[in-house]
């Protein structure tokens, strides 16, 4: 049990969607199970502890967060936690702690709070998911060209932000939860929400470009990973496997299947081949919101085991694959996650719709890699 005065050990941060982040310790044995239910936020490393109060409520108003602006502090538990995940804090003496709670559907993968996943029948309904993906698709293509040596992140990311406006729609990432580019741009050990500046690119780099739209309300999601110039045999390799577990993972489901499903095959074919899966983080229903139900794992948890993916559900599949260790760090700006051994990853993703017939490719470019493309 956490306790007050006491460093949390082995910890890290992680930023997912609009709620509370919960604190989780990671034990020398590698154990990531929930151990308390105290909100936080990214950018804080000491937690103010008030009055107990009980999860999924707004707590209240006189306990407090350091450093985070008082009008964002508390929010209602709504939808589902990646992981386990903050940065190291050390509580005061004179903070107050109440009995940690381990909430029961968590042990050490993937939590959710069991919000149902929206389920899209309506025509109209899956019409504004193709148009928002599509145009996601259409904004990579645009963009495409540009992907090179020379060409730093944070003219990327102006010519995502110009484009994106230019046709009337929104980027998503821009201001989500304080992340103050329009596209997540990661470069080599970066896994993703690699936050866009004077990095240029450079012959021999591999690069995951995050893109996502608000399209009349509705969200396309996807990302690619890019090869600049030329790149060492182990970076193709990688990039050449993750792609390829893409489409594993998505080959994997039909309707009414299992999420545990994905995942399965994904971390099969990853480790197979000598690579890790990234755990810490995973895809996600989509739709009207950014982040909501189902949690797609991308390694075969047993809570997606009892996950099934119905005709109408919206969701993405999104794998990040390492050369070295599955585990990670976030930087000092609360974004970026590294690897933890500094070895290179990568990603690809797609946004997915779940018919009657089988899942549907939302976000299919046309000029970019198709499946069973070879790099």
């Amino acid at each position: 049990m956490l306790q007050c005065g006491t460093a949390v050990p082995r910890c890290q941060y992680f930023q997912q969607a609009d709620f509370p982040i919960y604190i989780g310790l990671l034990s020398d044995s590698g154990d990531s199970r929930i151990r308390t239910r105290l909100p936080c936020s990214m950018s804080v490393c000491r937690v103010m502890c008030g009055p107990e109060w009980e999860p999924g409520t707004v707590p209240p108003a006189t306990a407090s967060l350091t450093g985070f602006p008082a009008e964002n502090r508390w929010k209602t538990i709504r939808q589902s936690l990646r992981f386990v995940l903050l940065c190291p804090l050390r509580l005061q003496p004179t903070d107050r702690l109440t009995e940690p709670a381990i909430y029961p559907a968590c042990q050490g993968e993937t939590c959710t709070l069991r919000e149902k996943p929206p389920i899209y029948n309506s025509e109209e309904e899956r019409e504004k998911l193709r148009a928002a993906s599509r145009f996601n698709a259409q904004l990579l293509d645009f963009v495409r060209p540009q992907i090179r040596a020379g060409i730093t992140t944070a003219e990327i990311d102006t010519l995502v932000h110009n484009y994106t406006l230019d046709h009337g729609h929104t980027p998503a990432c821009l201001g989500y939860m304080g992340f103050p580019r329009s596209v997540c741009t990661s470069i080599n050990e970066v896994v993703c929400h690699g936050i866009p500046g004077q990095q240029e690119l450079k012959d021999g780099d591999i690069v995951n470009i995050d893109l996502t739209t608000i399209v009349d309300g509705w969200y396309g999601d996807q990302s690619e990973t890019f090869l600049i110039g030329e790149v060492s045999d182990e970076a193709r390799r990688l990039v050449q496997i993750t792609f390829d577990s893409l489409y594993l993972g998505i080959r994997a489901i039909k309707p009414n299947g299992r999420v545990r499903d994905i995942g399965q095959a994904i971390y099969d074919y990853a480790t197979e081949h000598g690579l890790q899966v990234v755990q810490e983080y995973q895809g996600h229903g989509i739709g009207r919101k950014f982040h909501q139900e189902p949690g797609i794992p991308h390694f075969p948890s047993d809570r997606g085991g009892r996950v099934l993916i119905r005709p109408g559900m919206c969701f993405t599949i999104e794998p990040m694959l390492n050369l070295g260790t599955w585990r990670t760090t976030v930087d000092a700006d609360g974004w970026t996650v590294r690897t933890r051994d500094g070895k290179l990853s990568a990603q690809f993703e797609h946004t997915l719709l779940m018919t009657e017939d089988g899942p549907e490719i939302l976000t299919q470019t046309q000029d970019g890699p198709q499946e069973g493309h070879q790099f």
